[in-house]
């Protein structure tokens, strides 16, 4: 791999620190130059680079206001991105895009929003009504979690596989093959 494209593949890949403690966050930020995910709360201490930030995680079951306002705050502290964790127990359409929506217009453009899709064993939310909503609420990213297939979604929103282990080289470069433009890993 060319030093190209390691900066390239460096570009895509988000270290995620939605767990981490301040400590933590704090010495990352220090050593780390890319993209980083973070919590709402940790947001201030993010100096520069490309910063996503989570609303309503990790159920989704806060209330729509409260979403929104964790979104727009994160982006006042300096995020770009905001990827939003839906109620995977939503069974009601409406209440789905009231929470899409909100969001939409408390961060508009050019703010890069995802929404986090509910894991494929929870049920009543369906992926593909979540994502036909996050389309029409105007979304970019669709953000799939864990075990699920990196790409594995059809939809038109870009995809981003979100891991819940580390990733060598091998396997980011596969999930970015499978039609993913980002990666978050711890």
């Amino acid at each position: 791999m060319s030093l190209n494209d390691a900066e390239w593949l460096a570009q895509r890949v988000f270290h995620d620190l939605t767990s981490a403690s301040r400590p933590q966050v704090e010495r990352t930020l220090q050593e780390f130059s890319g993209p980083v995910l973070l919590s709402p709360h940790h947001l201030p201490q993010a100096a520069a680079g490309h910063v996503a930030a989570v609303a309503g995680f990790p159920t989704g079951r806060h209330h729509s206001l409260v979403k929104a306002t964790e979104a727009r705050l994160a982006v006042q502290n300096g995020a770009a991105e905001i990827w939003l964790a839906v109620d995977a127990t939503l069974n009601d359409p409406n209440s789905l895009l009231t929470d899409l929506v909100t969001v939409r217009e408390a961060c508009p453009d050019p703010v890069v929003l995802g929404v986090i899709l509910p894991a494929a064993d929870a049920a009543p939310a369906d992926s593909a009504l979540v994502l036909g909503m996050a389309e029409k609420a105007g979304y970019q990213r669709a953000i799939t979690r864990g075990a699920q297939t990196p790409g594995a979604e059809a939809t038109r929103l870009e995809q981003v596989y979100w891991a819940d282990a580390a990733l060598d080289t091998a396997q980011q470069v596969d999930a970015l093959a499978a039609g993913c433009v980002a990666i978050a890993t711890p």
